[in-house]
Formats: C-alpha cells, structure tokens, sequence
C-alpha cells in the first residue's frame, strides 16, 4: 500500500520529492544562518535558542527511543520506542506550528465576546452564540476525554485479570446485550462525526470510508442479535471498526482486514484447520495476530512511521492546483505568452488612443486657424467695404 501510495504520488507530481527535500534543507539552513534583514544581535539569540531546541529535541526523541528496553521485554520494547519517537515528534511538530497556542486562544476568548468597531448589535450576538457553541463542544470534548481515560483504566485493570486475551470479553463488566449495542453506537457515532468532518473538507472518499465504517457499526450488534450461534458480545469486528478511526493508513487497512475477518463467521462459522492427527482447530486471522503480537506492533508502528516520513517527502499540491513538472513549465509559458499579448495589446490601445488624440489636436487647431483665416478675411472684407463706402460719400460731397 505504501509502495502504490508512493508510485501515485510521484506519477502526478515528479517533482515533489525534490521540492519537499529542498523545502526542508532550506527551513534547516534558515534555522542556523544570519537573514538579510536580521542585524547581528537578534542571529545570535535566536541561533542560541534554535541550538537549544535542537538540543532539547534530541535529548527527548533520545530518552523516548531507550527507556522502553530498560522496562519491557525486547519484543515489546521495539514497538513502544517508535512509537514514543513518533509521539515526541508530533508535540515537536506541533509547538514548532503554533508556539502561541495560549495567546491564540486568551485572543479568542476575549475577542469573542467583545464588541468590535462598526459592528452591529446582531453581528455581534451572532458571533458571541458561534463562540459560546463552540467553547461548549470543546469543553464536552475534553470531559469526555478525561472520563475515557479514567474509564478505561478501570477497563485496563480488569482486563489485566484474564487468564487470556480471549478471556477479556468476559471480564469486562455488564456485558449485556443492551450494553454492547450501545458499545458499537457510540464507535458508530466517531465514524459519523469523521465522515462530516471530511465531506466537508471535500475529501469524499474518507468520508464515505467512514459512513460505511458507522453503518456496519449498526450492522454486526444487530447480526449478532438475530443470530444466536455467535452471541451477544464484543467480537474482533469492534477492535477492527475501533481501529479504522486511527489516523494512520497502515492501521486502518489492519483494522479494515480485522473487520473482514469478522464477517466471514456470518458466512461460516466453522473456520480453522485439521492437524494431522484429523482434529479440527478453530483459527481465524485475529488468532494469528495474538499468536504473533510482538510482530504486529512492530510492524505497525514501524509502517506509521514510514507513513509519516513519506507523506512529508512524497506531499504533493492540492487537487485543484496539482500539475506536473512539465505542466507547470507548459503553465509557465502560456502564462508568459498572455502577459506578453496583454502587453502588446495595451500598447496597440495606448498607441491608438494616442493617436486619436494627437488626430484630435490636430483637427483642432486646423480648425482654429481656419477659424482664426475666415474672421481674418472677413474683417478685410469689412474693411474694403467701409473705405468703399466712404470714397463714395466723398465722390457724392464733392458733386453736392
């Protein structure tokens, strides 16, 4: 999967390996070298604080990958190191992408419900209700995850009393038939909120993903009700449904594979192998992943990892705005090519137009002149017509 997920990406963008690589070298050399813009003083405090962030991280990823083999067997220890790496560099992720978390979220609250200039009285009551909603959903979150963990420590503690991991359903407390319909809502109810989460994000095929996910939630508790053979009780079909909500691609194909495994008892419920001996042994993949658990965590935690490592290297643009290296060059030259018929086009107006105005001009004072030539001839006309008049009336006062 990750090898296909890997020969996609680079099909639709060649380049994104190249790009992504230099992104990251130049955010490193950024890190530790003076800016144009930057003066002396400011490089020093903040190369000293880079190196001890540098410092700091390692120290953590290095303490997160040991003190797993000083407390747990090797088998085990192997999983929860890359798994404590791989934690340790989300919370390193995650301080590096918002270092003023607190202050972001003081801002909110305090803007939130604070009247801003030119606002009206709805717009603002408007705002101060999505914020009030907003702060309550939060805060049921959080409740919600406090009483999770301190749930499911009483959960962990009971099931640590199993003889066996086949033993655990029967541990866990009011197992009914009630109680374990609502068991596989309330995943249900995680699968819905995440198929609305990423239709709205416009990412349809996770969001159908996990409709379908919410939908065989109500599926497998109403089958195992009409259908007596399996009983009421949390089969592996609810580990693989809860394992389809990870974040991690490698977990949830595990989860979808569990899930699978599942539902072939509706079709026989009879699965496993003869020994050599002819007796029967009831063995299901779940079996082969109990049988080999140290394996599976290792591997799974391992492909997150990988996951991770090649979603950054292998990240390619957005749908919408996704083209290849060729595209992007084709793009670039059609683009200067309508700049430059823009131009050109600009410049046949600015030259058209110019020469409309200066034509204009030019009609204008020709007219003028002729304007200026006719008043000029008819005040000679008028001229010739008085001295006309006055030879005359002195031609008439002399024969008077």
């Amino acid at each position: 999967m990750q090898g296909v997920k890997i020969g996609m990406a680079i099909y639709e963008d060649p380049g994104c390996v190249k790009r992504n690589f230099l992104e990251l070298k130049k955010k490193i050399v950024n890190a530790f070298t003076q800016q144009p813009d930057e003066d002396s003083a400011a490089f020093k405090r903040r190369l000293a604080k880079n190196i001890a962030l540098t410092v700091l991280a390692v120290a953590i990823l290095s303490a997160a990958a040991v003190c797993p083999f000083f407390i747990l067997p090797a088998s085990f220890a192997i999983p929860a190191a890359l798994a404590g790496v791989h934690a340790v560099g989300l919370g390193i992720k995650y301080v590096y992408k918002s270092p003023d978390i607190f202050a972001k979220i003081k801002y909110y609250l305090v803007d939130s419900f604070k009247k801003r200039t030119g606002e009206t009285d709805d717009e603002f009551k408007a705002r101060r209700f999505e914020a009030i909603k907003r702060i309550v959903l939060c805060t049921l979150v959080f409740a919600a995850a406090v009483t999770a963990i301190c749930f499911a420590s009483h959960i962990s503690l009971a099931m640590s009393k199993a003889a066996s991991i086949w033993d655990i359903t029967s541990i866990l407390p009011n197992q009914t038939p009630l109680v374990v319909f609502a068991e596989y809502l309330a995943v249900g109810v995680l699968h819905s909120i995440q198929a609305v989460r990423y239709w709205k994000k416009g990412d349809k095929k996770r969001a159908i993903f996990h409709m379908t996910s919410a939908l065989l939630c109500v599926a497998f508790p109403l089958g195992y009700f009409f259908d007596n053979s399996h009983g009421m009780r949390l089969h592996h079909s609810f580990t693989g449904l809860l394992l389809q909500l990870a974040p991690w691609d490698s977990v949830k194909a595990f989860g979808c594979f569990i899930t699978f495994d599942s539902s072939l008892y509706f079709v026989n419920n009879k699965r496993g192998f003869k020994d050599n001996f002819g007796s029967f042994t009831q063995y299901d993949f779940m079996n082969s992943v109990v049988d080999r658990m140290s394996f599976v965590l290792t591997a799974l935690t391992a492909m997150c990892l990988l996951e991770k490592i090649t979603d950054y290297f292998f990240k390619t643009k957005k749908k919408k705005n996704r083209q290849t290296a060729f595209e992007q060059y084709e793009a670039s030259k059609a683009y200067k090519h309508k700049c430059e018929m823009i131009l050109k086009k600009y410049q046949v107006k600015k030259r058209e137009k110019v020469s409309a105005i200066s034509q204009q001009l030019n009609q204008f004072f020709l007219q003028k002149e002729a304007r200026k030539n006719r008043v000029k001839k008819n005040s000679n006309f008028l001229n010739l017509t008085l001295k006309m008049n006055h030879r005359d009336t002195e031609a008439q006062r002399k024969i008077l």
